[in-house]
C-alpha cells in the first residue's frame, strides 16, 4: 500500500528540480543506516547518477533502480543493482511488487 501511494505521488511530480541528487545526497546520508533499502527513481541517467547509485551500493545499501521514460528503455543499471524500466502500465504493475519491508 505504501509503495502505491509513493508511486502515485511521484506521478504528480514535474521534471524540474532545484537541486541535483549529487547535492542532496551528502545531506541525507546520515539518515540512512547500513542495509537500508533505497529505491532510486529517475528519468535522467548519466555518469553522475551512476556514481550515486554505486556509492549507495558501496555503503551497504540495498539499491533498487527504477529508470523512467522511453529514452532509458535499453539502459542497464550497475552490476548487482535490481533495475526496472517504467515504460507503461505493465511495468508499473511489476514495480508495485517491490517489497519495502
Amino acid at each position: 500500500m505504501h509503495l502505491r501511494n509513493i508511486l502515485e505521488c511521484l506521478a504528480r511530480l514535474s521534471n524540474y528540480s532545484i537541486f541535483k541528487i549529487e547535492e542532496i545526497l551528502p545531506r541525507t546520508l546520515g539518515m540512512l543506516k547500513k542495509d537500508s533499502k533505497v529505491i532510486y527513481i529517475t528519468g535522467i541517467w548519466g555518469k553522475n547518477t551512476e556514481k550515486v547509485v554505486k556509492l549507495l551500493q558501496k555503503m551497504g545499501m540495498d539499491v533498487v533502480l527504477i529508470l523512467a521514460g522511453k529514452k532509458n528503455a535499453k539502459l542497464k543499471g550497475p552490476e548487482g543493482v535490481l533495475t526496472y524500466h517504467a515504460l507503461g502500465e505493465e511495468a508499473w504493475r511489476e514495480i508495485s511488487l517491490i517489497r519495502l519491508v
